[in-house]
């Protein structure tokens, strides 16, 4: 593949050959992904549009909700309608410009009209957070999500996953879910948290994304929206228990098709890595409070525990797409056989990608380059396979020394020699997203 072309040629080693194909050229795809919540009331009207008169609950939801310590503007109770009935909403126009947008404003939400709030939506210039209100009384939020940089895009006060994400900008930014304890009135990191993205060369679209799963205890699921929407009631400990590192290899992507990942190391920790040490307050523009692990700590322990810096049992899957899916959360691991790591996320694709799985000890996650394949492996990977539509390709290591040189398709095997491999690190990836990419 051309980023594994540069990355070698980088190295001053034997090209590989490259595969030509745009980035710039697919649609997005409209399969729900792992990271969103359920759908909110679905309704075809933006908010602001006068859509009905208020019900019998008249002012009860707004009796609880906490002012802006940054908006001094007066709450404007308005209507909207929904295909479930009349959305009744309170807006601030913090910014003060008359009008109700996505940069400056407060909106606060009662589906039904029945009296409680179930969204409450702070727009900021570099940030948003919708909480979300599930305990029935509509006078603290359950969870939140908090969005900084990045545009989310909102249907009804909410972020459908469904309708919204190919819609949303996750480009350069990151989000995190937060659960608020009914004991002590903080925050707490849980789920995808952080999610971040990053872009190495500056051009305004992201080579990097690392999908953080953070959990109380070992064996939840952090899509568990059960989970996700019960109100917290103690002092948890936040443990790291896996990531999702994807990598853009050939940096094509482009303002048509900002999304081009071809290579993952999802990685289930075996030995959770607790965060406490790593989290940091975050204050919000508006006084909001939170605490998760700041995106460049984040990017650097994810580093780390690869290394074996940070040491940790842990599986690891590899996976490199032959021609990326085009997906905004990164390449997803496709659960294959008995070879899982939980709470990789989803939808993954199945075919036209190599998958290697690799049970590993504390020490350092290894790889290298096949000129057979053009593709990036595990070093000493437990099972490794390419699905495709024409038949599956097996690979195996026929002398124990971690490499691939056996590759069986059908009835045919090939044997490789050892000069058919070219070992890579961690960082060989990171300088190849990192380079100038050519402009198509």
């Amino acid at each position: 593949m051309a980023g594994v072309t540069r990355l070698l040629s980088g190295l001053f080693l034997a090209t590989l050959l490259a595969v030509s194909f745009s980035g710039c050229s697919r649609q997005g795809a409209t399969t729900p992904g792992a990271g969103g919540d359920e759908a909110a009331p679905a309704a075809p009207a933006g908010v602001g549009a006068a859509a009905g008169a208020p019900g019998s609950s008249g002012g009860k939801a707004w009796a609880h909700v906490e002012r802006q310590k940054d908006c001094d503007a007066e709450p404007v109770e308005r209507f909207a309608a929904s295909t479930l009935g009349v959305i009744r909403y309170l807006w601030q126009d913090c910014n003060g410009n008359g009008v109700e947008d996505t940069e400056g404003d407060t909106y606060t939400a009662d589906y039904h009209d029945d009296g409680t709030v179930d969204r409450r939506v702070v727009r900021r210039e570099a940030e948003t957070t919708v909480e979300y209100y599930y305990d029935h009384g509509g006078r603290l939020p359950v969870y939140a999500w908090f969005v900084s940089e990045d545009r989310w895009h909102l249907t009804d006060f909410s972020y459908s996953q469904f309708s919204d994400q190919w819609k949303s900008e996750h480009h350069v930014g990151y989000f995190a879910l937060q659960k608020l304890s009914r004991l002590n009135n903080q925050w707490y990191p849980f789920s995808e948290s952080p999610f971040c993205f990053y872009d190495t060369d500056a051009d305004g679209l992201p080579e990097v994304a690392l999908r953080c799963c953070t959990l109380y205890e070992q064996g939840q699921d952090a899509n568990d929206f059960s989970l996700i929407r019960t109100p917290l009631e103690g002092r948890p400990r936040p443990l790291l228990c896996g990531f999702r590192l994807s990598f853009d290899l050939e940096n094509d992507a482009c303002p048509q098709e900002p999304y081009s990942y071809s290579l993952s190391l999802t990685v289930e920790l075996l030995d959770p890595v607790d965060e406490t040490p790593y989290l940091r307050p975050f204050v919000t523009s508006y006084g909001r409070k939170l605490n998760f692990i700041p995106k460049d700590a984040a990017l650097e322990l994810a580093r780390a525990i690869l290394t074996g810096d940070v040491p940790a049992r842990k599986r690891v899957g590899l996976a490199h797409e032959i021609h990326s899916s085009g997906r905004w959360e990164g390449v997803i691991w496709y659960q294959d056989g008995l070879h899982k790591v939980r709470n990789a996320g989803g939808p993954p694709t199945r075919e036209d990608r190599l998958q290697d799985f690799e049970d590993c000890e504390p020490d350092a996650v290894r790889l290298y380059a096949s000129r057979h394949d053009n593709l990036v492996h595990l070093l000493g990977a437990d099972h490794s396979i390419v699905r495709q539509k024409y038949g599956d390709t097996i690979y195996g290591d026929s002398d124990g020394d971690g490499y691939a040189d056996m590759v069986q398709q059908g009835g045919d095997v090939v044997h490789l020699g050892r000069d058919s491999f070219i070992d890579l690190s961690l960082e060989d990836l990171f300088e190849a997203v990192g380079a100038v990419r050519s402009r198509r």
